[in-house]
C-alpha cells in the first residue's frame, strides 16, 4: 500500500480544519533524549519538526517521550527499588524529590516549545502498574502543574481478568472490581480526572451488530467517582471510535455518520468533558490478528470517515459551548407499549424516576428514548439530553412528546449545531429524533 507523508503543514491544517485541536503522537513520533543511536536521532529530529509543524498551524501537543512512557509501565514502586523498565539504562530514584528531579531534566528538552500541552503515559496499565503511573503522574505536576499528563485508563468490560483491575485473581471481573481499579489511579495520581477509552458499537463473527453492554453503566461510574473525588473540577474524557478494529473475536463494526454522532451524543450526555477518537490515520494495530480497516483519513491520502466527523465536530461546537457548564445528573429511559423491555445493551444502568426529573412532567414517545438530566449549578438551571435510544444501525425516526411543569413557557433547544427558542404550547413539545440523534433541551 502506498503511504503519503502526513506530518506535513498541508496535512495538519487539514486536521485543524476537521475541528480537532489538540494532537497526540504515539510511538511511530516518539522521542528519545540525548542518544548516540543514528535511528534515535533522526526521529528526535523528526519529533521537533512535529511540534514545530504543529506550533505552525495553531495545534497543541501531546508529546510520546520513550523514557518517561517506560518508566510509567513499571510493575510496583519507582522509588526505593530495584525495578526493571527496559529498554531504558538502569536507574535507582532513592526518593520522589529524585523522580521529580528526573522528569525535569527530561521535560526540559521541549517543555517551552509553543506546541508543547503535555505527555502521555502507558497506555491503559494494569493495577499492579498504577503505583508507577501516579508517581511519574505526580512527579511530572510537580514540575509544572498546567502539563497535561495523558494516562489512558482501560474500559470495563465483563470478560477482563479480575487481576488486571484488582492485581489478583483469575476470574471475570465485576463492576466492584473495575471500581477498584478507578479509585486506585485517582488515588496515585491525586487527580480527579479520568481519561479513557469506550468502543461500544460491534459486530460478532456471525456478522450481528449488537452494542456492548457494559458502555451506560462504565460511563457513569466514571462520572461518579471522579465528582466524589472533586465535586466542582472532577471530570472525564472519553475515547470514542472512529474505525472498524478487526480482532479474532468481536470487532469493532463498520461505522457510519449515524453512529459516530450515537457515540459522541452519548459520551457527552453522560458527563464526558472531552472527546477523542480512535483513529484519524489509517494504520495497522498490533498484533497480527487486528488491524484498522477504516480510518478519516487513509494511508494513501484518501479522505474516509473524515468529512463526516468534521461534520459532526462542527455540530458538537454549537453544543459544548453550553453543555460544558452543565454536570451529569442521572438518567432516565422511556420505551413505546411495542417494546417489552429496554434494550439488552442498558442493563444495569442507574435509573432515575420520572418524577426525579422535575421540569419534565410526562414523556411519550414512539420508540425508546433515553433523557439525561444535567445541571448548571452556577446558573441553577436544570438542561436535558434527549438521544433516540435505538442501535444505531437501525434507522427509526421515533416521535417524542414532553409535558413540561406549568411555570415554563419556552425552551431553549440545540440540535445538530441549530438552536432555537420555541414557544410552548400547552405546556408540550413534540418533535422526532433520528437513530444516533440527541437534543439538548433548557426549559425557561
Amino acid at each position: 500500500m502506498n503511504t503519503k507523508e502526513f506530518r506535513t503543514e498541508e496535512r495538519y491544517k487539514e486536521y485543524k480544519d476537521c475541528g480537532f485541536d489538540i494532537l497526540k503522537l504515539d510511538r511511530n513520533t516518539s522521542y528519545h533524549g540525548n542518544t548516540s543511536d543514528e535511528k534515535k536521532k533522526a526521529e528526535n529530529a523528526l519529533f521537533y519538526k512535529v511540534l514545530d509543524i504543529a506550533a505552525e498551524t495553531g495545534l497543541k501537543v501531546i508529546v510520546f517521550d520513550e523514557r518517561i512512557h517506560w518508566l510509567s509501565k513499571v510493575n510496583g514502586s519507582l522509588i526505593g527499588t530495584d525495578f526493571d523498565a527496559s529498554p531504558l539504562p538502569k536507574q535507582y530514584f532513592a526518593s520522589f524529590g529524585d523522580l521529580v528531579d528526573k522528569m525535569r531534566s527530561y521535560l526540559e528538552d521541549y517543555i517551552h516549545h509553543p506546541a508543547f500541552l503535555g505527555v502521555i503515559l502507558f497506555d491503559e496499565p494494569t493495577y499492579n502498574r498504577l503505583c508507577s503511573t501516579g508517581e511519574v503522574y505526580r512527579a511530572i505536576k510537580m514540575v509544572d502543574k498546567n502539563i497535561l499528563v495523558h494516562s489512558e485508563l482501560a474500559c470495563y468490560l465483563w470478560s477482563t481478568e479480575k487481576e488486571y483491575f484488582t492485581g489478583e485473581g483469575k476470574h471475570g471481573a465485576t463492576l466492584k472490581d473495575y471500581e477498584v481499579y478507578l479509585e486506585k489511579f485517582l488515588d496515585v495520581t491525586e487527580s480527579s480526572y479520568i481519561d479513557y477509552d469506550s468502543y461500544p458499537l460491534l459486530v460478532n463473527k456471525a456478522g450481528t451488530p449488537f452494542v456492548l453492554d457494559t458502555f451506560v453503566k462504565n460511563m457513569q461510574l466514571v462520572n461518579s467517582k471522579v465528582k466524589e473525588k472533586d465535586s466542582e473540577n472532577g471530570g472525564f474524557t472519553m475515547a470514542i471510535a472512529s474505525s472498524n478494529l478487526i480482532l479474532p473475536v468481536n470487532s469493532l463494526r463498520t461505522l457510519t455518520e449515524r453512529d459516530i454522532r450515537w457515540e459522541a451524543n452519548m459520551a457527552l450526555s453522560f458527563g464526558a468533558k472531552n472527546l477523542s477518537y480512535y483513529t484519524y490515520w489509517e494504520h495497522a494495530a498490533q498484533g497480527a490478528k487486528a488491524y484498522v480497516a477504516q480510518a478519516m483519513i487513509k494511508r494513501d491520502g484518501e479522505k474516509d470517515l473524515y468529512d463526516v466527523v468534521k461534520k459532526i465536530n462542527a455540530e458538537l461546537q454549537a453544543l459544548a459551548k453550553v453543555l460544558l457548564n452543565f454536570e451529569y445528573v442521572g438518567t432516565a429511559y422511556f420505551w413505546d407499549a411495542r417494546y417489552s423491555i429496554g434494550p439488552v445493551w442498558l442493563k444495569g444502568y442507574e435509573e432515575f424516576e420520572l418524577k426525579k426529573l422535575i421540569d419534565i412532567t410526562d414523556v411519550k414517545v414512539s420508540g425508546q428514548v433515553i433523557i439525561n438530566k444535567m445541571y448548571d449549578k452556577q446558573k441553577n438551571l436544570y438542561g436535558y439530553m434527549i438521544l433516540n435510544g435505538v442501535d444505531p444501525v437501525n434507522r427509526t425516526i421515533d416521535e417524542v412528546s414532553l409535558a413540561f411543569d406549568n411555570k415554563y413557557k419556552n425552551i431553549m433547544l440545540i440540535n445538530r449545531g441549530r438552536t432555537q427558542i420555541i414557544d410552548l404550547e400547552e405546556n408540550k413539545y413534540n418533535f422526532y429524533l433520528e437513530s444516533g440523534d440527541s437534543s439538548f433541551i433548557i426549559p425557561y
